[in-house]
């Protein structure tokens, strides 16, 4: 799977057997990514991870985020997170 993307970008590769999943843990530089590039790497991993028979594939970052995962329906990747958080914002917004 990393032989097409730099080593820098793909950290590891997660199995999960019990659960059917493939986990790719991808560095920051998935923020510098164009879209294209975002989607060309999901849908490549979401290949790999069909063929090696793991119906669930997760893209994640180094702080366990959800960047990417497979459809529920359909054939392409759902694509969660582009851009990087910004810094000093937090998802619990007051209400």
């Amino acid at each position: 799977m990393t032989e097409r993307f730099s080593s820098d970008l793909i950290t590891a590769v997660q199995v999960n057997f019990a659960g059917n999943r493939l986990v790719v843990l991808v560095s920051d530089r998935w923020f510098e990514l164009s879209q294209s590039e975002q989607d060309q790497l999901g849908t490549d991993s979401l290949e790999r991870s069909r063929n090696l028979n793991f119906p669930k594939l997760e893209i994640r970052d180094h702080q366990d985020h959800l960047l990417a995962r497979e459809p529920v329906v359909g054939s392409r990747i759902i694509i969660l997170q582009r851009r990087a958080p910004e810094k000093g914002l937090t998802s619990n917004a007051a209400v």
